[in-house]
């Protein structure tokens, strides 16, 4: 995230969040039950037929595109995890693509799944698991700090690495194919004021970006990795975030 240094990287980050949150409220505030309920319908009524499908083939493009980077992800830091807690041993040492085969078990049944209300418990472990990975997150990366005794030095801008810190703010918020879905799934009481919330939500997020950025830069400078779980020690707090 910080390769742009620390003021171009949040600048990028703020002004991304601005259009995402105007783009998703604009949205909403265009597709009405009854009227225009979902994507296509929207961009039927504006351009016709051909809009319509234009718009169906972006949305599976751009969530394949993101579920696709998600599942790299998870199965490189389960390889990680697996190799360190086997003591770097090579017979521990999985490849990535045998974990993304393995976690086809796990991902195709949950897609098959029609209603996102029947996630919700699923979801809300989820929602747990991620809550205290942050938490031990910033306790690492705290230790981390107090055991260097020193903020590392940090570039405020790097046009150089521009390119990495805008394709990860757009990354941060890739929610927005998921928008319409989850206003439809509320309760009535919920969807009547759905941007707000929306907002409120996506607010917090900013914030917790903003602190979790400036925290982890001051901690390892240019060494940070774009995945920060590559500059976590290999001890057990690093393991279980």
């Amino acid at each position: 995230m910080m390769k742009g240094g620390l003021l171009l990287s949040l600048l990028v980050l703020i002004l991304i969040f601005c259009l995402a949150l105007y783009c998703m409220t604009l949205l909403i505030r265009c597709c009405q039950p009854g009227v225009a309920e979902h994507y296509e319908d929207v961009a039927e009524v504006t351009f016709g037929s051909w809009g319509a499908r234009l718009v169906e083939f972006c949305v599976v493009l751009s969530q394949l595109s993101f579920c696709t980077i998600n599942a790299v992800v998870v199965a490189g830091n389960l390889r990680d995890v697996i190799w360190t807690a086997g003591d770097c041993d090579m017979t521990y040492k999985m490849s990535t693509e045998v974990l993304l085969w393995c976690a086809i078990a796990v991902y195709v049944p949950l897609c098959l799944i029609r209603h996102m209300k029947y996630l919700a418990p699923i979801s809300l472990v989820a929602n747990i698991g991620t809550a205290s990975g942050v938490v031990m997150l910033f306790i690492a990366i705290g230790m981390e700090l107090r055991q260097r005794q020193g903020i590392a030095p940090v570039p405020l801008v790097s046009w150089e690495g521009l390119p990495v810190a805008l394709g990860t703010s757009i990354y941060m918020w890739e929610g927005a194919g998921l928008v319409l879905p989850i206003r439809d799934n509320a309760k009535k009481k919920v969807q009547k004021r759905f941007p707000q919330v929306l907002g409120t939500c996506l607010g917090t997020l900013l914030v917790t970006y903003v602190i979790y950025v400036i925290f982890c830069t001051f901690t390892f400078g240019t060494g940070l990795e774009v995945m920060i779980l590559s500059n976590l020690p290999a001890n057990g707090l690093g393991l279980i975030v």
